[in-house]
């Protein structure tokens, strides 16, 4: 089965068969067309930009703050873990006990 849609045959199909609709349901269909266009259209072409580069700047800002608390974490045990291994082999000083 071919799944490729030719864009110009579907239109051409849907111009023929728009000539076979009476004109008060064309009539309504372009009112509904002009709305959806008027409703999607860009306000302007700088606003789009700085969405963008605002969404592009909290995505960076939740990296950076992802990826530093996850450093943070790591840097904790790791520091838990040589604590944990200087007990286990004896050459934590005995000053650390008393504390």
């Amino acid at each position: 089965m071919n799944n490729y849609l030719n864009v110009d045959e579907i239109r051409q199909l849907l111009n023929r068969s728009a000539g076979q609709l009476p004109p008060k349901t064309l009539a309504r269909l372009s009112a509904a067309r002009e709305q959806a266009l008027l409703r999607h259209a860009p306000e302007s072409t700088s606003s789009g930009w700085m969405d963008n580069r605002r969404r592009m700047a909290a995505a960076f800002a939740t990296v950076l703050v992802t990826v530093s608390l996850f450093g943070g974490i790591a840097y904790y045990w790791q520091q838990q873990d040589d604590v944990d291994l200087a007990i286990l082999t004896d050459e934590m000083p005995v000053d650390v006990y008393a504390n």
